[in-house]
């Protein structure tokens, strides 16, 4: 079933976690969502223009090299993410779910590196059933990390390269090292804390369908992206995904079981597409092919 989620804030460059009985957004603060439904593929419709992208000539003869690559590449970019995950259930048998993230961002272009802050501009979710959905508590967004990009550029052989290193997000606990500490398994480790403030341990996800309830959760998901300029002002390549989840407690029995959800790297990827000085959130989903 898709589902396209409307008033939440704005989303961190993004771990997100996709499942049938338990999923969990890593979403900030910043912007409004616009109400947008993808198309079936769910693909960019067409690249970004070349004048948002490429300065004139007569311009370009007047600056150095590395200023004429960071007028290229500091302005708006739309980052559009599609990730795909599976999981088995009982009598159901596999699923595959996708997400379609799309979010813009002002970047800047320096020692190699194009670094910004940004919002979330839409995000439809298909569970692959009909039976399950989940619904993200206000309260749950807004104790969410403002979002970030930082990503590396790299010029080989007249080709650009990008790489945006792996990044972490823990929610719902406070761990030392949020890359190698273990997640608490219980509400009483004293390293979980009520991160939405709703007055249940770690963070709060509601059911709805079949199971209908709310899960109590500590999580950590890491993102990573690998890509290449396919041409002016857009880039494409592979979106690497990880998750751990631990459910703390539940409303129900029947929640309590945490399902195994598998990333399929080889389908998840990634659009970043250049936008003009003046792009809305609305431009950035018409981009990515989404109605209103």
């Amino acid at each position: 079933m898709r589902k396209a989620y409307n008033g939440i804030e704005a989303t961190p460059f993004f771990p997100l976690v996709i499942g049938v009985a338990a999923i969990v957004s890593a979403v900030g603060s910043g912007g409004p969502i616009h109400s947008a439904k993808a198309n079936p593929a769910g693909e960019p419709v067409s690249p970004a223009s070349e004048s948002a992208t490429n300065p004139r000539e007569s311009l370009e003869g007047r600056l150095s090299e590395e200023a004429l690559w960071e007028r290229r590449f500091s302005g708006l970019w739309s980052l559009i993410e599609i990730i795909i995950t599976q999981t088995e259930l009982p009598v159901v048998g596999k699923l595959t779910a996708k997400t379609r993230i799309v979010s813009l961002f002002s970047l800047s272009f320096r020692n190699s590196r194009l670094v910004g802050s940004g919002k979330l501009c839409g995000m439809t979710v298909d569970s692959g059933t009909s039976l399950v959905t989940t619904r993200f508590p206000p309260s749950f967004v807004r104790a969410l990390p403002p979002p970030e990009f930082n990503a590396r550029l790299i010029r080989k052989e007249d080709q650009w390269r990008l790489y945006h290193e792996r990044q972490y997000l823990v929610v719902g606990a406070k761990l030392k090292n949020e890359r190698a500490d273990q997640l608490p398994k219980t509400a009483s480790d004293p390293r979980v804390f009520d991160q939405d403030n709703d007055g249940n341990p770690g963070v709060t996800v509601l059911i709805d369908g079949l199971a209908t309830g709310g899960i109590f959760v500590t999580q950590r998901t890491w993102t990573e992206l690998t890509g290449s300029l396919q041409a002016p002002g857009r880039f494409y390549g592979q979106l690497g995904y990880g998750n751990e989840q631990q459910v703390l407690d539940a409303t129900a029995w029947y929640l309590k079981h945490p399902i195994q959800l598998k990333p399929a790297p080889d389908r998840s990827h990634f659009y970043l597409i250049r936008m003009g000085q003046s792009a809305s959130c609305q431009e950035a989903l018409r981009l990515a092919g989404f109605s209103f």
